[in-house]
């Protein structure tokens, strides 16, 4: 009876912690980036982020569909 529990709550747990956190670091480090310089690289530094995520979303997914 334990054996459906496991295997429903593993992959809910690794979608978990891959998406929102993942993502989430990412741009708070972007952020205190960001206000640490307090530059006019806010353009250029959206890109970058823009980047990492849709880098990191494509992987995310494979990995999720591959697992």
């Amino acid at each position: 009876m334990t054996s459906p529990d496991k295997y429903t709550s593993s992959p809910q747990r690794a979608q978990m912690y891959v998406g929102p956190s993942g993502s989430r670091r990412r741009v708070r480090r972007g952020m205190s980036e960001f206000q640490a310089k307090k530059c006019n690289t806010m353009d250029r530094l959206n890109e970058s982020l823009q980047d990492k995520i849709d880098w990191l979303g494509p992987k995310a997914t494979e990995s999720l569909s591959g697992a």
